[in-house]
């Protein structure tokens, strides 16, 4: 049997769950493929047996581009579909719209994985936040390879149920500000460049996990029409010459409401971090301090 994993990773934190499933189905006997969603070629499902799809979560929610992947899928009623979902803080009801879209294309979901990823959302660091800072953790990778196993045994999805929780009205009201619609007409065009402090290093031009981002005739960035709104290239400029309508005052109220949340929930590992010249730097652990008062 042979299975195709599809996977969206920014931080490699996805792409290291993605990479311990696909161990665990080659334990279990079965030939796997990785594949990044987000390169060039689309993949062909024909003579695959299993297909999986992973993705972190953005905004409460499944990025554009995983979405748009899985509406230029094939038909899927004949493959056993395995998903698995990374999230820095909280996940809610993400995976009622990757369902969904899955659903759409046949599928019968039989399995859910679910970890704690490094939550690199600008937001939250540029307020000195860094929540689940060390994750995935090993004892996630083992749990990802024993998921990889039980889905190349074709247990059933009783072992690995999905999990959805319905987000209070404040996430609510972030999942409807933010959404793909949102993004496409609003927020993937509110990026701004200050071109008296960018340097040309094109660090947001390499970086940006969907090729969004290209040279003009001058050799400053400029950005396209295929934009996620992960921030990536706001957070690591180095000279700090981007900004977007995530650092804008009508954003600020939302995203420390969700920073002191954060800080109160005890089950977040989360350190304090300032950021420099585009790189995150630990301050304290913040789950220490708590426990030493």
């Amino acid at each position: 049997m042979k299975c195709l994993i599809a996977y969206h990773s920014v931080t490699n934190s996805t792409f290291s769950v993605a990479k311990n499933i696909a161990e665990g189905l080659k334990e279990s006997g079965i030939d796997t493929t990785l594949h990044n969603l987000n390169d060039d070629i689309f993949p062909d499902l024909e003579g695959f047996d299993i297909f999986g799809i992973g993705t972190p979560v953005y905004y409460f929610q499944i990025p554009i581009n995983v979405i748009e992947f899985i509406e230029k899928l094939p038909d899927l009623s004949k493959i056993r579909t395995f998903a698995f979902l990374l999230n820095g803080s909280y996940a809610w009801n993400a995976g009622d719209m990757l369902k969904q879209n899955l659903v759409a294309r046949g599928s019968k979901i039989e399995g859910w994985f679910y970890s704690l990823g490094a939550d690199y959302y600008l937001g939250y660091n540029r307020l000195g936040c860094f929540p689940s800072y060390s994750h995935p953790t090993m004892d996630d990778l083992n749990r990802a390879k024993q998921f990889g196993m039980d889905m190349g045994k074709d247990s059933s999805d009783t072992k690995w149920p999905e999990i959805s929780k319905k987000p209070p009205l404040m996430y609510k009201f972030e999942q409807i500000v933010l959404s793909p619609t949102m993004i496409k007409n609003y927020y993937q065009n509110s990026f701004k460049l200050n071109k008296q402090k960018c340097i040309k290093c094109n660090t947001c031009v390499k970086g940006c996990p969907v090729n969004n981002i290209s040279s003009d005739d001058e050799g400053f960035p400029k950005w396209n029409k295929k934009c996620i709104f992960c921030l990536n290239c706001e957070a690591t400029c180095p000279k700090g010459a981007i900004s977007s309508a995530s650092s804008s005052m009508l954003s600020a109220p939302v995203i420390k409401s969700n920073v002191k949340h954060i800080l109160k929930d005890p089950s977040l590992e989360k350190v304090k971090v300032r950021m420099v010249n585009g790189k995150l730097e630990i301050c304290e652990n913040i789950n220490q301090k708590e426990t030493n008062n």
